[in-house]
């Protein structure tokens, strides 16, 4: 009796395993994703996405600094495939974008007196948004996101539309 519930329950996970081996099978998708993306809640600039079965994550981010001016996009998202068929990935996201953004104004051409007079001006924003996404090719793919975003929750908050596209190398 022993030996068959051992049996059986070995049988089990190993019929279990195998299930979630082939449920991916069939699609062939890596689970690495590299590449471009650009969304008012899943940010802006290079973009890696990993999956775990069906969910998924993704960091986006980009620095940007010259002279007068830096800027800064990160972003968090967190995915889960609804549907996976070879060529089209149905999912949805949860976007966490933040954004920094500093401008340095040389204001001595205003006959202040100084001539190393400054005004720097700083903003920060942070959007979440969340709703369906699509993506669509094998080894290349193009993703579509739509939903809503709440547009600079730490300030004059805003409730509209989000839309986020982007460009990804699966390896």
């Amino acid at each position: 009796m022993k030996s068959l519930l051992i049996t059986f329950v070995l049988s089990f996970i190993l019929i279990s395993l195998e299930a979630q081996d082939n449920k991916k099978a069939g699609t062939g998708f890596p689970s690495n994703e590299f590449g471009l993306n650009l969304g008012s809640t899943t940010g802006l600039g290079l973009s890696y996405r990993h999956w775990f079965d069906d969910f998924g994550i993704q960091l986006t981010g980009i620095p940007y600094k010259d002279q007068n001016e830096f800027f800064s996009s990160l972003a968090f998202t967190v995915m889960y495939s609804f549907v996976e068929t070879k060529h089209v990935r149905v999912f949805a996201y949860l976007g966490n974008h933040y954004m920094h953004h500093k401008t340095t104004v040389d204001t001595s051409w205003l006959g202040g007196g100084s001539s190393t007079s400054n005004e720097t001006d700083i903003t920060d924003k942070w959007n979440i948004g969340f709703g369906p996404g699509f993506s669509f090719g094998t080894t290349v793919n193009f993703t579509v996101q739509a939903g809503y975003g709440f547009y600079d929750i730490t300030g004059a908050q805003k409730i509209l539309p989000a839309g986020e596209i982007g460009l990804y190398f699966r390896f």
